[in-house]
This record gives C-alpha cells, structure tokens and sequence, in this order.
C-alpha cells in the first residue's frame, strides 16, 4: 500500500488524535497537516517493528506534542468545536450531547500528557500492547497509566 493510502486509511484516527489536542479548526487543520508531512517522512522508514496502526499513531502523537509545546511556549489559547453528525437527534438530545462531549474532551485535556495519550490511544481501539509500542512504554505500564487516567476522569467529570 502507498503511503498516501495509508494516510487515507488511518485518516479518522489521525484526525481524532489532532482533535484531541487541538480544539480550535483553523489550527487542529494546520496540525493534520503537519502530521500528513511527518507521516510522508516517517512511513517509508517504518521496519515493520510493531503494528502500522500503533506507528502511525506514534508519528501523530509525537507531531502533536510537538505542537501543543510551541502552542504553550507562545501561550496562545485556543477553543473548541465538536460536530454531531446524527441529524435524527432532537435539538435538546443535541445539546446535552455536546454538553457531554465538551466536557469529556475538556477532562481529557485537563489530563497530564502521559495519561492523556494512553486516554486517546486507548479510545481509537489500539491494544495496550500497541499503546506501549507507540509510545514507547511496557504494556503493564500502559495499564498503570490507563487505570489512573480513568480514576482521574472520574474525579475531573464529577467537579463539573
């Protein structure tokens, strides 16, 4: 497969992975961009260590923790915009739902870098095995990371 392909393939991760970092459009747009460019270089060095999935997962991990320190170092804020696609939920169903989603991808956020990437991995059905292998870390230590990340959603959802 060419490596346009698996961009093409993995694209709704890869913009789940940058919507989890990123809230405002114009710049979550810049950042798939800066990853589609770090994955045209990364993939044809891939050596088959590890799922494809979990190294492209690594690769936009990685393109995306490079922009979060630029975006901290220039201490710009940013805002965030969840779409619901299912047209068929009411307007106050609507709502609540994004209400919801809002405050999960705020929690998610609020979490320390290390328990958010497990978080977002975890959530794009990634085993633990490949969270480890994408970013670098045992498999017991991803489940370490994911139970506290877990217990510190719950605490972060309940203030809210």
């Amino acid at each position: 497969m060419s490596v346009e392909a698996e961009i093409e393939s993995h694209s709704k991760m890869i913009g789940r992975i940058a919507s989890s970092y990123e809230r405002d459009d114009s710049l979550r747009q810049d950042l798939l961009q800066e990853i589609v460019i770090a994955l045209l270089i990364s993939l044809p060095k891939y050596r088959g260590e590890g799922t494809k999935k979990a190294f492209i997962a690594r690769v936009a991990q990685n393109t995306c923790l490079t922009h979060v320190r630029k975006q901290v170092s220039q201490k710009m804020q940013t805002y965030d915009t969840v779409e619901v696609e299912d047209d068929r939920i009411r307007a106050d169903d609507r709502i609540e739902q994004q209400q919801k989603s809002d405050a999960l991808q705020a929690a998610v956020r609020g979490l320390p870098i290390k328990l958010r990437q497990v978080i977002i991995l975890a959530l794009e059905g990634l085993s633990y095995r490949e969270i480890g292998e994408s970013i670098g870390i045992s498999e017991n230590n991803v489940g370490v990371r994911f139970t506290r990340a877990k217990g510190q959603l719950i605490q972060l959802m309940g203030k809210e």
